[in-house]
């Protein structure tokens, strides 16, 4: 399995929960080097070894991507990458409107 980050630019309108959740899944996978096929989106981030460090740098490439503000403490209110798609999702829909 690839851990090749989805490319999706934030003009991209085909940004879906889907997309997301394999991102963050990539991102994950390649910084902490370890196989994608490992990373349950249901798992707790810290279940996989993801530090303070690595979670704010998440954030900002989110942010980045999606052209939202995304709060530093997401990944640890949102304790699992299913949980943060939802909560982007729902982030992204309110930017639209």
């Amino acid at each position: 399995m690839s851990t090749a980050a989805v490319e999706v630019t934030p003009e991209d309108k085909s940004v879906d929960a889907e997309s997301l959740e394999r991102w963050c899944i990539d991102y994950i996978a390649r910084t902490l080097n370890i196989p994608a096929s490992e990373i349950h989106p249901d798992g707790e981030f810290h279940s996989f070894g993801l530090d303070s460090a690595v979670a704010t740098a998440m954030i900002l490439d989110l942010e980045e991507w999606l052209g939202i503000e995304v709060p530093p403490s997401a990944i640890f209110e949102q304790v699992t990458i299913s949980n943060l798609v939802t909560d982007l999702m729902a982030k992204l829909a309110a930017a639209k409107r």
